[in-house]
């Protein structure tokens, strides 16, 4: 009881604190108010007063008119068919979209049959638009691709048509891409980039080797691992060297004795396509010089050619060189992506094999008592 007297008591002497401000300020107010009436004239004021009880009444009711129903939402397309036993191919279920590109969207999904997790490719090109020729070359391309089997390179479980659409089922890594470690620390030093491009440019070289080039080498595509180990993705739109299309007349045909094919569509990531592959020329140099680009984002945390990276600026090697971005790296460093960088096919090197020589070279530490 005691404290209850207390507690009345503080609102109540709180109330006769603030009672003297609260007269003055109704005062004030009336005050105003006989100014307004005096200015306006009696039949003014009163119409004033009028419309704003009319125009209180009225936002009153908007205030409190119950809310529309909300519009049914459209239903989201489904990641994948789905079948009546709810699975794509009869044993993939879909789970989650895990990566987008311009060649279709990366699913992860699990293999019912076998128990694991793998991922799915959804290529955005129809086969009803490319028709029975595209079909065809789109499967061989896609059988392909499946033939590869290297350590470092993503494996492809199987190829999936259904209607219109083409999956291709490959190994579900869990890791960090290149593009990620970059976002973390800008740049990477020239020995951890060689730990990372050496089983690249190994499993460039295997695939080089059976004629396949890659076509859309760039750090997004290079994945580490959690166990630390490298591996390529995204041989999606690689095409075979020995499957020549014929070359129109308006295209450029390069000089010189190696091997390569004139496409009919271009594909690929501007930043780090080679010049000939906007013309639709594809040989195993355009991997070279897509190697050189990653090359030089890793060590400078930088593109040498920013947006639009358009074709004038390749052929005119328009780049600042890696020291110049940053200047403890080795000279040799500007040597080996310039000869990567090189406009032409002809003048580049030809081999993922030097280029991956000369990026040891690069990253070997300097004897005692020499000036690297």
């Amino acid at each position: 009881m005691a404290r209850d007297a207390a507690s009345t008591g503080r609102v109540e002497s709180e109330f006769d604190s603030e009672a003297p401000d609260l007269i003055s300020d109704i005062w004030a107010a009336k005050s105003e108010l006989d100014s307004v009436r005096s200015y306006l004239g009696p039949e003014a004021f009163v119409t004033l007063g009028v419309l704003i009880v009319v125009a209180l009444g009225w936002l009153g009711w908007i205030l409190g008119k119950p809310p529309a129903p909300a519009r049914a939402a459209a239903p989201a397309a489904p990641a994948a068919p789905i079948h009546a036993n709810g699975l794509l191919a009869g044993k993939y279920e879909t789970i989650r979209v895990i990566g987008r590109g311009g060649m279709g969207d990366v699913l992860e999904a699990r293999d019912q049959s076998l128990g694991r997790t793998v991922a799915i490719k959804r290529m955005s090109t129809r086969i009803a638009d490319v028709g029975a020729q595209g079909r065809e070359l789109m499967l061989q391309e896609a059988r392909t691709v499946a033939q590869l089997h290297h350590p470092a390179i993503v494996d492809v479980y199987g190829l999936i048509e259904e209607g219109d659409t083409l999956y291709l089922v490959f190994e579900f890594i869990r890791g960090k891409t290149v593009q990620q470690l970059l976002a973390e620390s800008r740049r990477l030093s020239v020995e951890r980039t060689l730990e990372i491009l050496k089983p690249v440019c190994q499993a460039l070289e295997f695939a080089h080797s059976r004629g396949v080039v890659h076509r859309d080498l760039k750090p997004s595509n290079i994945m580490v691992t959690e166990d630390g180990y490298p591996k390529l993705m995204d041989f999606g739109i690689a095409r075979r060297i020995a499957d020549k299309t014929p070359i129109q007349a308006e295209a450029p045909k390069p000089q010189g004795g190696f091997d390569y094919i004139h496409t009919r569509t271009i594909v690929g990531t501007p930043l780090y396509m080679a010049p000939e592959m906007e013309q639709g020329v594809v040989c195993k140099e355009s991997d070279i010089y897509s190697l050189g680009i990653c090359l030089y984002e890793m060590v400078t945390g930088e593109r040498p050619f920013m947006e639009p990276a358009t074709a004038f600026q390749k052929i005119q090697m328009d780049y600042l060189k890696p020291t110049l971005r940053v200047p403890e790296l080795p000279a040799a460093l500007d040597e080996l992506i310039g000869s990567a960088l090189q406009a032409s096919p002809e003048s580049r090197m030809h081999t993922v094999k030097e280029f991956l020589e000369r990026l040891k070279a690069v990253a070997k530490p300097a004897p005692k008592g020499r000036i690297a």
